[in-house]
């Protein structure tokens, strides 16, 4: 039965019976549009929960996603890390072959260095031999790198190598030839290169050049002094450079004959 119908039943009621009819029908009324206003908001409220928990199911998801795309990054970083240690360690090894190969190389290097200055001509003795010595001191040095010990040996190396294309003068003290009664005195002394080794006394009365294949001075003729003279200012930047003649005793003279 519709509302209406129930009014028009109850207005056919006695007056107090109508009233408490109608009094009952609109808090029936009443209750059940508060009931429906419940229901409403109690579905509203789960409306919202439901969007709610939607929102952050969909973050959990964004960052899950997130979580998956780092974990791929920084497993391909590890491989890559991975890769590179190996690739060192491998390096390492090398380096560590390299290394014990390059020990006896530089021993070796160092003897033959050693052999060559006392086979050469004897200029400078004391300078060359201090050379020496410190760098043989440098190789027996424990906490020497490989790397400088080499670096110093090829110093050495290249030091004895600018020898062979300069000339040089410089005094020095020396035992003229003549025995144990030769006269110790100083000198001015001319290297052309390796090529030749003289002296002139300082008063330029005597001369003498050193003989390869003798080991020994011997003097030189009295027509060379002036050119030796010549040759030490040239050395000294006291004079242009200008051709000279000077006498050259040794395996070059000697190669020289076996071809006539």
């Amino acid at each position: 039965m519709t509302r209406t119908g129930l009014l028009l039943c109850l207005a056919c009621l006695a007056p107090p019976l109508w009233a408490a009819a109608l009094e009952q029908a609109l808090t029936l009324d009443k209750k059940n549009n508060q009931a429906s206003a419940a229901v409403q908001q109690r579905i509203d409220q789960l409306d919202d929960q439901q969007r709610e928990m939607l929102e952050e199911y969909l973050q959990l998801e964004r960052r899950i996603e997130l979580l998956r795309t780092d974990n791929r990054q920084l497993q391909a970083r590890t491989e890559a890390q991975g890769r590179h240690v190996e690739s060192l360690n491998q390096q390492l090894q090398e380096v560590e072959s390299t290394r014990l190969g390059l020990l006896p190389l530089m021993q070796q290097m160092q003897q033959v260095l050693i052999e060559f200055v006392d086979a050469d001509l004897p200029f400078l003795p004391e300078e060359r031999q201090s050379r020496l010595a410190r760098l043989a001191a440098q190789m027996e040095q424990p906490d020497t790198s490989d790397g400088e010990r080499y670096r110093q040996l090829l110093e050495a190396y290249l030091t004895e190598l600018e020898y062979g294309r300069t000339i040089e003068s410089y005094q020095g003290v020396l035992r003229e030839p003549g025995g144990e009664d030769a006269a110790t005195r100083t000198v001015s002394f001319f290297r052309l290169g390796r090529t030749g080794l003289f002296y002139l006394t300082l008063d330029g009365s005597r001369g003498g050049v050193w003989n390869l294949r003798t080991q020994d001075w011997e003097l030189l003729d009295q027509r060379y002094r002036s050119e030796l003279d010549r040759a030490l200012r040239i050395a000294r930047h006291e004079s242009v450079p200008q051709l000279i003649t000077l006498p050259l005793v040794g395996p070059v003279q000697a190669v020289a004959e076996q071809g006539q």
